[in-house]
């Protein structure tokens, strides 16, 4: 999934379930992934692993966004290795800063500017990742 922005992108490609053996809930919802973020003076890929229900929560509110229902959606990941937050600030125009962190400690702010076509892109292409990576087992 790549969100462009005015002067940016940022690219989210899942790999593979982490645990592709397993259907309970809590081992068996990792995707090794892989975080590409190419900005203004920085250019960088990592690998991270993300959580289908946080992919869930994060496509909900995007998809309110998108409505207008509210003004601002939220990505937190369990393990900090993307965080993003994206508000609609005027007219369509969205902006979204981020923090990329790495498994060695390091890590990256940054910040795009979108609109409302490019977004309803970015949350077609995480609904097919969503239909591609079903969340498996349960809380109960």
């Amino acid at each position: 999934m790549i969100l462009k922005g005015d002067i940016g992108k940022l690219e989210i490609r899942v790999l593979k379930r982490s645990n592709s053996e397993t259907d309970d809930y809590w081992d068996g919802n990792w995707l090794e992934s892989e975080i590409r973020i190419d900005v203004p003076g920085f250019n960088t890929l990592y690998g991270t692993n993300l959580r289908v229900d946080d992919l869930q929560t994060f496509y909900k509110k995007l998809t309110g966004l998108q409505s207008g229902n509210i003004n601002e959606a939220e990505f937190i990941t369990m393990e900090e290795g993307l965080h993003l937050h994206c508000e609609l600030v005027a007219n369509g125009l969205i902006e979204c800063k981020g923090k990329a962190n790495n498994n060695t400690g390091n890590s990256l702010d940054f910040r795009l500017q979108t609109d409302l076509s490019s977004l309803h892109i970015f949350v077609n292409e995480l609904k097919t990742i969503l239909k591609s990576y079903p969340l498996v087992g349960s809380l109960e």
